[in-house]
């Protein structure tokens, strides 16, 4: 990849990554982004990304564990769709 094209690469991810995307495991399996992975860069975004990701995981289970409309879920006897 072009230094250029790299440059670019990283802006449009960091960006994405502050609008909320957050698919770390898809950054790392995608072999588009191999050559950045050793990137620090790319490194900060990955880490922020598996920072929010789990933030997002830890916030829906503590709703899953406190909210009553979510009361079966967790043990796989929640409200079924139609």
């Amino acid at each position: 990849m072009q230094l250029g094209a790299q440059a670019s690469a990283l802006q449009q991810l960091e960006a994405a990554q502050q609008a909320g995307f957050n698919d770390h495991l898809w950054l790392r399996h995608d072999p588009r982004w191999q050559g950045l992975q050793g990137h620090p860069r790319f490194v900060a975004v990955m880490q922020a990304a598996a920072r929010s990701a789990a933030a997002e995981r830890a916030t829906a289970l503590a709703r899953l564990a406190t909210d009553p409309a979510y009361a079966g879920l967790m043990q796989g006897t929640g409200p079924r769709a139609p």
